[in-house]
């Protein structure tokens, strides 16, 4: 029921309907859907909308909104003012998608209709949960300017541009959130700045904020548009010589743009004063934290707490630092933050222990190695090798980024994959601890592979194992490799998160202190790392976790089929007699392992299918 309060203000409302004032009443209307719930007077504000669209579209008065049509006719009026031009290098506009469903197809539209020809837009969905994904998808399979990514892991808009940038082939790039639009010269103006000067490094225009529903722009601090960093234009190469963004939530295009100034100086940015760009004003945007309403279609908008605070610390480290620093400070990708934020402004895990990735290497798979080298070294803090047959040590193991250790079959016979955990037991014997990474040298790994399974391992409280190929056992197997036992294989896409009795030990993660006392002779024979591992979990009780992704967020590199899983299979006979030792596996023996770990009932039941007795029963 609504209070009596609402009920005036909706008399009111109703009363500047009736007598044709239909602004006011749309003013009233929107007051009170802020107030009491967006679904409650929808019917009204469509009215309204209907009725203001039916009339002048001019303003009343000096308080009255300005229409999307009316900014459109000033922008043709004002135009003249600033060069533009539609043909030139390639553009890559990247746009960053999380829940966009609602707007993402009308903002790739705005930008498929730019009078600069020469553009192709990235598409980069931040792990979003709606039909985000499948819009992309379509409008990519229609126009061939359109290249489409998704993160696996929700790391925020500043990460996803990043991604953007390492994949842009254009010299000169733009950025535009997926629930907001432009004008269609907008990078026709941009460019027009850019190429008119070579020492211009970045374009900067304006915004409007714009309400969805009207089409009527809502004022800002006083004004109808003003010059904003979503703008930005920037040549590719600036990113090159001072790094990326800071991987935070939000604000960090505000960063990067005071640390262009700081580096090359004030002149390199040209202003395009035109309202070319349009946010969209919709709860949960974000720049949510800076608004204040004052109207309808008045707003005042300054700096959150937080955004404060991150002002004072990136200028504090745009002050005390080398500029030849910045670009080795903003590295990409990466699994902590560059500077240190309030926890409502990042997304990145930051472990407080050492990230250490472990792998085997066989010489035929050299370049593999090479691969998975540049793809983790970002995102650890220590690898180490084990060179299974090599005769010399491959030259990109020699890096300044991280600590690379390099142990020789030679010097640790008779390992094989098992080499993966020779870093474990030193761990254990010396009760360090650390997240401990395994890896494969034929896999292909993305830029958010290490954040995703150390988000996952902090969902969990740190006490499971977590990987993406998962294996499910009958509860009595007669074999390994038998008809009956289920694969979730990491290459497929997984929609949740799985319980699952064996996980491949190319694609874990584990905190290093489940396992002290470790030691390598738990592993009797090599080549059969996986099954060993995941009967010593068994044993200790340690849940292992199928996490979700997508499909093709691993991708197996071309010389994949000569691997150790031939040789794997041809050996079960020995594999299959220690999970029949083992048993029972299938799913009771993944719920005594959640329960012995503490989980959550929750917890258990969203990892565990809702009917799982009959797997568990003896045939």
């Amino acid at each position: 029921m609504r209070s009596a309060e609402s009920t005036g203000s909706v008399s009111t409302a109703n009363a500047h309907f009736n007598q044709g004032n239909y602004l006011a009443a749309l003013k009233e209307y929107l007051r009170l859907e802020r107030q009491y719930g967006r679904d409650s007077y929808q019917a009204n504000i469509a009215l309204c909308i209907r009725r203001l669209r039916l009339k002048t579209s001019k303003p009343s008065s000096l308080d009255d909104p300005l229409s999307l049509a009316e900014l459109y006719e000033s922008i043709r009026h004002r135009k003249n003012e600033a060069s533009r031009v539609t043909e030139g290098p390639l553009v890559s506009v990247i746009v960053t998608a999380y829940n966009t469903e609602t707007f993402i197809e009308s903002s790739i539209e705005s930008l498929l209709n730019q009078t600069y020809s020469n553009i192709e837009i990235i598409v980069v969905s931040d792990a979003s949960k709606d039909q985000t994904h499948d819009i992309a998808l379509r409008l990519k399979k229609t126009n061939r300017k359109i290249r489409f990514y998704r993160l696996a892991a929700n790391l925020g808009t500043y990460y996803a541009k990043n991604y953007g940038i390492q994949l842009a082939e254009g010299e000169f790039i733009f950025f535009q959130d997926s629930d907001d639009a432009c004008h269609h010269e907008r990078i026709a103006y941009g460019m027009g700045a850019l190429l008119a000067d070579e020492k211009t490094l970045v374009a900067r225009g304006e915004y409007a904020r714009v309400d969805p529903e009207s089409q009527l722009i809502v004022r800002v601090n006083g004004t109808n548009s003003k010059l904003g960093l979503i703008t930005l234009g920037v040549r590719k190469k600036v990113f090159q010589e001072i790094g990326f963004f800071n991987c935070t939530t939000k604000a960090s295009d505000d960063e990067f743009f005071n640390r262009v100034r700081s580096v090359y100086g004030r002149k390199v940015v040209k202003n395009v004063n035109l309202p070319l760009y349009f946010n969209t004003m919709r709860p949960g945007s974000l720049f949510a934290d800076m608004v204040q309403w004052n109207d309808a279609f008045d707003i005042s908008q300054s700096p959150s707490e937080s955004r404060r605070s991150y002002v004072d610390s990136y200028e504090q480290t745009h002050n005390s630092s080398s500029k030849d620093t910045f670009r080795d400070t903003f590295s990409f990708p990466r699994i902590r933050d560059a500077i240190p934020v309030a926890a409502d402004m990042t997304k990145l895990p930051n472990p407080r222990l050492p990230v250490i990735a472990n792998v085997c290497s066989i010489p035929k798979r050299e370049e593999g190695l090479r691969s998975v080298i540049e793809a983790l070294a970002p995102q650890c803090d220590r690898i180490v090798v084990y060179l299974d047959g090599y005769g010399h040590t491959p030259s990109f193991l020699d890096r300044s980024d991280v600590s690379i250790t390099a142990i020789h079959s030679s010097d640790r016979p008779g390992l094989r994959d098992n080499g993966k955990f020779i870093e474990l037991e030193r761990l254990s014997q010396r009760q360090e601890d650390a997240y401990y990474i395994t890896v494969d040298d034929d896999i292909r790994y993305p830029v958010d592979y290490v954040p995703h399974l150390l988000l996952k391992l902090s969902e969990y409280n740190d006490s499971a194992v977590v990987g993406t190929h998962g294996v499910i056992l009958p509860s009595w197997p007669r074999g390994y490799f038998s008809d009956n036992r289920f694969v979730y294989k990491f290459t497929k896409g997984l929609e949740s998160d799985k319980a699952v009795n064996v996980l491949g030990t190319g694609t874990t993660a584990f905190r290093a202190s489940l396992f002290h006392g470790f030691n390598l002779s738990n592993f009797a024979e090599p080549g059969m790392a996986d099954v060993y591992w995941a009967t010593h979990c068994k044993n200790l009780n340690v849940p292992m976790i199928c996490v979700e992704r997508h499909t093709s967020w691993l991708q197996e590199m071309s010389f994949s089929q000569d691997n150790l899983f031939q040789e794997f299979t041809a050996d079960d006979p020995t594999q299959s007699e220690l999970v029949i030792s083992s048993a029972p596996w299938s799913y009771g023996a993944m719920r005594q392992a959640l329960s012995s770990q503490q989980f959550s009932s929750s917890q258990i039941n969203s990892i565990l299918p809702s009917i799982s007795f009959h797997q568990d029963l003896k045939v």
